[in-house]
C-alpha cells in the first residue's frame, strides 16, 4: 500500500463538498480536483435541463475521474476529490486505486439545500435535480469503514478543521 492519500469530500449536490475539498487541499497542500470537471458536455446538458443521470452516463464520468487520479498517483501527488460518491459501487471503484483512501460525506437536510441551489448561478447541477441526488445516494455500509460522516450544517471552516483533525488523527 502506498503512502499517498486520496480524500473524497462527498455528498448531494450543494453539500459543500467543494468548497470543504478546495479548503482540505490548501490546508494539507494536496492537489484539488473536481469530479464535476470531467463530465460529458450530453451530462451537462441533461442537468441543466434538471434530467437525472443514469448510471450508463456516469460510469464514463467515473473512468475519466479514475483516469486523472492514477495520473496523480504516478506523479506521487496526495490528491482531495470533490466527488457526488452517491452510489457504493462508485465508491467501491476508487478503492482499487493505489490511494490510501479516505471519504468524507457530508450530510444535510434538502431543506438546507434548496435556497443555495435556487440561488446558484454559472452551475449546471439546479434545484429541480435534489430530489433525484437525495433518492440516489446509498449511504455507507458498515463495510465502508473509511467513509467519516459530518453534520454539513457548520460553516466550511469549522468542516475543514474538523476533517483535518480526523485526517490527521488528531
Amino acid at each position: 500500500m502506498t503512502d499517498l492519500n486520496l480524500i473524497v469530500v462527498m455528498g448531494v449536490s450543494g453539500s459543500g463538498k467543494s468548497t470543504l475539498a478546495q479548503l482540505i487541499a490548501s490546508n494539507l497542500g494536496y492537489q484539488y480536483i473536481e469530479a464535476d470537471d470531467f463530465h460529458s458536455e450530453q451530462a451537462k446538458a441533461q442537468m441543466e435541463k434538471n434530467i437525472p443521470l443514469t448510471d450508463d452516463i456516469r460510469e464514463p464520468w467515473l473512468l475519466r475521474i479514475i483516469h486523472q487520479l492514477a495520473l496523480c498517483c504516478q506523479n506521487k501527488q496526495d490528491v482531495v476529490l470533490a466527488y457526488s460518491g452517491l452510489k457504493a459501487k462508485h465508491r467501491a471503484m476508487l478503492r482499487g486505486l493505489n490511494y490510501q483512501l479516505h471519504y468524507i460525506l457530508l450530510d444535510i437536510e434538502a431543506s438546507f439545500i434548496e435556497a443555495r441551489l435556487a440561488s446558484r448561478s454559472g452551475h449546471f447541477a439546479r434545484a429541480g435535480l435534489l430530489q433525484s441526488q437525495f433518492s440516489s445516494m446509498e449511504m455507507p455500509t458498515l463495510d465502508e469503514k473509511d467513509i467519516t460522516v459530518l453534520n454539513a450544517n457548520q460553516t466550511p471552516i469549522d468542516l475543514m478543521t474538523q476533517s483535518c483533525q480526523i485526517l490527521l488523527g488528531n
